[in-house]
């Protein structure tokens, strides 16, 4: 990949996404800053808040996204407006243009309904689903951002979860069953109440993945039993 990169910046262009490791990423952004890179082929990953000049053009080929369960989905109105808001900058740019991709002539206007003059979404946290939950949970203790269920408690009760999920009963329940879980996950301790991640949930943790797809991998490999080392095909660490 990074023969390939450095071909493609010879030329003043770039490629940009979560699998290169950090320093092709950092070479990549400063080189669109400094005006050595014209052009930045990217997933969302561009869009996501990097403190980048504004581009003159965006150009987002694809509206459709595949989902597990639900194959081929309409991206968010929300997430088109952030790539789109790449193209140019109040009091920096004085011009961007933002190419929304028809795959048909039909869709024209469809797609100008659904994303130019459509609202943005409602914004709501996923904190509720059990997956999201349990990664965030794993990410505070190993992170020795929290060392107790307290700690959990008191940070979970400032989030936009507990502001849109009033209830104080409905929030303990959600955290003891996240914390089960990742204690019976063997991700982590609970040792006279402080909380501890083991080498399994560090890892798991540090690698970003679901906890509870960790344990499915895990068990299917039959390692579980042996290693707190998890197979890793392809992720950049």
């Amino acid at each position: 990949m990074g023969r390939v990169l450095a071909a493609c910046v010879r030329k003043g262009a770039a490629f940009h996404h979560a699998g290169m490791n950090r320093i092709q990423r950092t070479l990549v952004e400063e080189g669109f800053r400094n005006g050595y890179i014209k052009s930045i082929s990217s997933t969302p990953t561009l869009a996501a808040g990097l403190n980048l000049p504004p581009a003159r053009r965006v150009i987002i080929r694809d509206y459709l996204r595949y989902s597990g369960g639900e194959g081929m989905r309409p991206i968010p109105v929300r997430e088109y407006r952030q790539m789109a808001g790449r193209a140019g900058r109040p009091h920096l740019d004085p011009y961007g243009e933002a190419i929304l991709i028809a795959k048909a002539e039909y869709a024209v206007n469809n797609l100008h309904e659904e994303y130019v003059e459509a609202p943005d979404e409602d914004v709501r946290s996923r904190c509720g689903e059990p997956g999201v939950l349990t990664a965030h949970i794993l990410s505070l203790v190993a992170t020795g951002y929290a060392r107790s269920r307290d700690e959990l408690m008191t940070f979970l009760e400032k989030t936009l979860y507990a502001y849109q999920h009033t209830g104080k009963k409905a929030l303990n329940r959600t955290l003891d069953d996240a914390l089960a879980f990742l204690i019976n996950a063997e991700m982590l301790t609970d040792l006279s109440g402080m909380l501890h991640a083991t080498e399994y949930g560090d890892l798991t943790s540090r690698l970003y993945i679901d906890p509870r797809s960790a344990e499915i991998i895990t068990t299917a490999s039959g390692k579980k039993e042996n290693s707190p080392i998890l197979p890793c095909c392809s992720c950049s660490a």
